[in-house]
C-alpha cells in the first residue's frame, strides 16, 4: 500500500506551518485524497473552506480569516501590501520601496514606516540572517495580495516598476560577472531568481521586446555559472521569438548566450546559428571586442567537434583582434584555447608553455574563473605528459576555485579531470568518486557532450575492478553518446582510451565483448548514467 506520507509532509510545507491552514487542510483530506489536495493548493484560498460553525466567521475559511486581517490595515498599508505580492522571492527595502513608490497614492517617504508596520501586523516577515533585512509573506498571504493588486487600476504601473527594479538589479550585477567577486553577485542573482523568472515573463508577455531583451542579456552568464541551460535557452528562444525590436548591441547579447547554452548541452547546430547571427551584427555594428568574444566562441565550437585546424585558426584570428585592442583577460584566453588545440595534437611542452603564460596573465588581472580554466589546462598538459602529481595538485586548486565561485559546469571537469589523474596511475579506488561526483553534475545539468568522458572513466575503473561485462557496456555507452552529441575524443586521449578498451577486450571472449558493447550503445543518456552510477552485479 502507497504511503500517503510524503503528500501529508508536502502539504505542510506548502501551507508553512499557518495553524488555521493546516486545520482546514485536514478536514479536507477526509474528501479529497492527500495528493489530489496538494496540486489544488495552488487555488489555496478557493480550497480551504468549511471550517468548524463554531467558529467565528472569519476563521471558517482561510480567505475570510485573511480578508479580516487585510481589512484591520490602514488604506497606504494595504496599498503596499498588494503591491508587495507581486515579489514571489521576497524582496529588500531597497526593492520594496523602489515598487512601492510606483503607486501615486504612496509617498515614498512613508514608505520604510509602512513596511515596518506590515511586519508588525504580521502581514510581512522580516528575515535578517543574511547580510541585509529580506521581506517575505506567507504563500497564502501572497496569494490575497495579489488578488487586490489585480483589482488595483495600477496594477500595470506596478507590474512595469517591478520589472524595471529588477532589470536595473541585473544590469548592475552583470559586468560582476567575470570580475574578482562574482561568486557574491552570482549568489546575489541566485536569490531574486524567482523575482527575475517573474520580471521575464511579464516583459514577454507585455511585448516589451527591448527591456526582455535586455533582461536575458544581462542574464546568461548567471543561467551559464549556476547550470540553468535548459531554462536560460527556454528564456531565450522566447526572446528572440517575440515580434519587435530590440537594439542590435542587445540582441547581439542575447545571440551570444543563446549559443553558449545550446553548446552546453550539445545542440551545435542552433549554437552555430545563433554565433553566426551575433558575428553578422557585431561586425556590421564595428564592435571589434564583440567580434573577438564570437570568434572565441566559434573556435571553442570547432575544437569541440574536432574540427583542430579550424579552431586554431579562429583562434588565431581572436587573438590577434585582442593584442590589438590590448585586452589582456582577452589575450590570456585566445593563448589558452590555442594552447588546447596543441595539446589535443600531442604537443604537450607547446600547450604547457602557453598555458603558464595564460595562468599568469588572469592571475595578474585577479580574474578568478580564468585562474581555474588555466589551471585545469595547465594540468591536462602534465597530465599527457605523464606528471600525475603535478596534474592532480592543479587539478584540485581548479576544483577549489570553481567550488568557491559555486560554478557546476567547470566543478565537474575538475572532478572529471581528478579521476583521470587517479585513473592513470592506477588507482581505480580513488578515481571512482570522482567520477562519479563529475558524471552526477554533468546528469543535473543535461550535458551530454561531456557526461561520455566521466562513463568512460567509470569504464576504465569497472575494468580495473575485475568488472569487464560492465565495462564494456560503458564504453558502448559513451561511444553511442559521443556520436549523437558529435563529441569525438581527442588525438591525445585516443592512445589511453584505447588501452582501456584493448584491457576489457581481453578479459571477454569476442562475442561477451560485443554483447555488452551493445547493449550500452542502446541505452539513452539517462539510462546509461543510471548504469554508470550504480554498483554492478557483473559476471562472465
Amino acid at each position: 500500500m502507497r504511503s500517503i506520507a510524503p503528500a501529508i509532509a508536502a502539504i505542510c510545507v506548502r501551507l508553512e506551518g499557518l495553524p488555521l491552514a493546516l486545520e482546514l487542510a485536514a478536514a479536507r483530506i477526509a474528501i479529497t485524497p492527500p495528493e489530489a489536495l496538494l496540486h489544488d493548493l495552488d487555488q489555496q484560498l478557493a480550497v480551504l473552506v468549511d471550517g468548524p460553525l463554531d467558529l467565528p466567521a472569519r476563521q471558517r475559511t482561510l480567505r475570510d480569516a485573511l480578508a479580516w486581517s487585510y481589512q484591520r490595515l490602514s488604506g497606504p498599508e494595504q496599498a503596499l501590501f498588494a503591491c508587495l505580492g507581486i515579489f514571489g522571492g521576497g524582496c529588500s527595502l531597497e526593492l520594496a520601496t523602489e515598487v512601492g513608490a510606483a503607486l501615486p497614492t504612496l509617498d515614498r517617504a512613508d514608505l520604510v514606516e509602512l513596511t515596518a508596520m506590515l511586519v508588525a501586523r504580521n502581514m510581512l516577515r522580516c528575515a535578517t540572517s543574511g547580510p541585509t533585512p529580506r521581506y517575505t509573506m506567507l504563500e497564502s498571504l501572497r496569494a490575497l495580495a495579489l488578488e487586490h493588486l489585480t483589482e488595483r487600476k495600477e496594477h500595470t504601473l506596478v507590474a512595469a516598476a517591478f520589472a524595471n527594479a529588477m532589470l536595473a538589479l541585473a544590469e548592475r550585477a552583470h559586468p560582476h560577472l567575470r570580475s574578482p567577486d562574482q561568486a557574491t553577485w552570482l549568489a546575489l542573482l541566485e536569490g531574486e531568481h524567482a523575482n527575475l523568472r517573474a520580471a521575464l515573463r511579464w516583459l514577454l508577455t507585455s511585448n516589451e521586446v527591448n527591456l526582455a531583451a535586455r533582461l536575458g542579456a544581462a542574464l546568461w552568464r548567471f543561467w551559464y555559472a549556476r547550470g540553468h541551460w535548459s531554462e536560460g535557452r527556454t528564456w531565450l528562444a522566447q526572446i528572440l521569438a517575440l515580434q519587435g525590436h530590440a537594439a542590435d548591441a542587445t540582441l547581439a547579447q542575447v545571440l551570444e548566450g543563446a549559443g553558449m547554452l545550446a553548446v552546453n548541452q550539445t545542440a551545435f547546430a542552433e549554437a552555430t546559428s545563433h554565433y553566426e547571427a551575433c558575428l553578422a551584427l557585431r561586425r556590421r555594428l564595428g564592435d571589434e571586442r564583440g567580434v573577438s568574444i564570437v570568434l572565441n566562441s566559434l573556435g571553442v565550437l570547432a575544437d569541440m567537434q574536432g574540427d583542430y585546424q579550424r579552431a586554431a585558426v579562429l583562434h588565431r584570428e581572436n587573438l590577434a583582434v585582442r593584442r590589438s585592442l590590448n585586452d589582456q583577460r582577452g589575450i590570456a584566453t585566445a593563448l589558452s584555447n590555442l594552447g588546447i588545440v596543441a595539446n589535443e595534437l600531442g604537443n604537450h611542452t607547446e600547450a604547457a608553455t602557453v598555458f603558464r603564460e595564460s595562468l599568469a596573465i588572469h592571475r595578474a588581472t585577479g580574474d578568478p574563473r580564468g585562474i581555474g580554466i588555466a589551471l585545469g589546462n595547465l594540468g591536462m598538459a602534465a597530465l599527457y605528459q605523464g606528471d600525475y602529481y603535478q596534474a592532480d595538485s592543479c587539478f584540485a586548486e581548479c576544483l577549489k576555485t570553481f567550488e568557491e565561485l559555486g560554478h557546476r559546469a567547470y566543478i565537474a571537469v575538475a572532478l572529471n579531470n581528478r579521476g583521470l589523474a587517479a585513473l592513470y596511475q592506477g588507482e581505480a579506488e580513488r578515481a571512482a568518486p570522482f567520477f562519479q561526483a563529475s558524471l552526477t553534475h554533468y546528469r543535473d545539468l543535461s550535458n551530454w557532450q561531456y557526461a561520455p568522458s566521466a562513463i568512460e572513466g567509470l569504464a576504465a575503473v569497472a575494468t580495473l575492478r575485475g568488472q569487464p561485462i560492465q565495462a564494456a557496456r560503458l564504453f558502448g555507452a559513451a561511444a553511442a553518446m559521443r556520436t549523437q552529441a558529435n563529441s569525438p575524443l581527442t588525438p591525445a586521449e585516443r592512445e589511453r582510451y584505447d588501452s582501456f578498451v584493448a584491457l576489457t577486450q581481453a578479459q571477454l571472449t569476442a562475442p561477451v565483448f560485443a554483447s555488452a558493447w551493445t547493449e550500452g550503445e542502446q541505452l539513452n543518456p539517462t539510462n546509461a548514467t543510471a548504469l554508470a552510477l550504480e554498483e554492478p552485479n557483473d559476471t562472465r
